[in-house]
């Protein structure tokens, strides 16, 4: 998962630079919850910004146990040179359930 101005990237994969699978646009002074879920072997990735229903931006059919996957959260520019200051990230509620 990476951002990109005002957008979310989701990925999946391994190595440095998994594919991406899904972009979300956001409003970068507004919360944005994401949410990471299984049920019967299949993996959603949910987000949630309006205040009024999760939305599924992605979900596929996985072998691989939840317990197993490893979720990256950063923030940053990979630009050299930057025209302006790439502003704050900020994440709270980092939530994992048994």
């Amino acid at each position: 998962m990476g951002f990109a101005g005002t957008q979310l990237d989701i990925k999946l994969g391994t190595g440095l630079s998994p594919p991406i699978l899904t972009s979300v646009d956001y409003d970068p002074t507004a919360p944005l919850f994401v949410a990471f879920g299984e049920s019967d072997g299949r993996l959603t990735w949910e987000t949630f910004q309006d205040g009024y229903e999760w939305t599924v931006q992605h979900a596929e059919d996985s072998t691989t146990s939840v317990s197993s996957l490893r979720i990256v959260i950063g923030a940053g520019t990979i630009d050299a040179a930057p025209t302006e200051p790439p502003g704050v990230a900020r994440f709270d509620h980092l939530n994992v359930l048994p």
